[in-house]
């Protein structure tokens, strides 16, 4: 018996079916998703994240091992065009999100100068091997294993161009040395939103200020606290920075 499937659409656009509660025969697939936090966010980024890169975080892990990878090709292509299939195909595959591997991490929001604006959740799912990723030409061009430190570097040489947000979140990973230590972290993680201020600053460089920062409209405790990335601009490249002396999480404190 299937229980509690609903719609669920974003910007009037279906993007899932929601399963809320899937109950079949013994032996078979049984999961609840009751009381999981921001379940929608966490089903449309492993959703996203599938047709994107086709890496996809599922359980149970020995059902999935199982599916041949021409049968996940064919269900990525299908789900990229229709988001409905995404749970027909883990109802047939007798496989479930993997939500519970999902931690909030931050919440970036677009600044209020921009004409389009999005409120984005970032989650962390650390995995227990590394799965094959392949991008899908439309979303992602390219596809490649990195740590957070090459992340930094390569912004630093202008080998790839990096968002604020992702700089941001890849400065803060590069300084982390157990998975272990990052994984209570991101269970206990406090998540507010973050909202970014331009500002202009000396030597050509753009100051985009945090929540805390002095120059944020939010204020801060101290004018000596510091919350702000400092950007240049070289070309379509943009080489950041980070200064930051507050609200550091416990596992990278002295690192930054």
């Amino acid at each position: 018996m299937d229980e509690g499937y609903s719609e669920f659409q974003v910007c009037g656009a279906l993007a899932f079916l929601l399963p809320s509660v899937v109950k079949k025969k013994k032996n078979s697939l049984s999961f609840s998703f009751s009381g999981v936090p921001l379940l929608k966010f966490r089903i449309a980024a492993i959703r996203e994240t599938f047709e994107e890169s086709g890496v996809l975080v599922a359980k149970p892990e020995e059902a999935l091992v199982k599916v041949p990878p021409a049968e996940l090709t064919k269900w990525r292509t299908l789900v990229s065009g229709d988001a409905s299939h995404f749970i027909k195909m883990c109802k047939l595959l007798s496989i479930y999100p993997d939500v519970h591997r999902l931690h909030e991490w931050s919440n970036w929001v677009t600044p209020a100068f921009e004409a389009k604006r999005f409120d984005t959740k970032f989650f962390l799912a650390i995995l227990d091997r590394q799965p094959h990723a392949m991008h899908d030409n439309k979303e992602a061009t390219t596809t490649d294993w990195v740590t957070p430190q090459e992340v930094v570097q390569k912004n630093r040489t202008k080998e790839i161009k990096v968002m604020p947000p992702q700089f941001y979140t890849m400065f803060e990973l590069q300084a982390v040395r157990s998975l272990e230590a990052l994984a209570t972290e991101a269970k206990n993680k406090i998540v507010n939103p973050i909202q970014p201020e331009f500002n202009p600053a000396e030597n050509g460089e753009v100051l985009i200020a945090f929540p805390g920062d002095p120059l944020h409209p939010s204020g801060a405790a101290k004018p000596t606290d510091k919350h702000r990335l400092l950007a240049q601009m070289d070309g379509v490249h943009m080489i950041m920075r980070l200064e930051k002396n507050i609200g550091i999480p416990s596992i990278i404190a002295g690192k930054l």
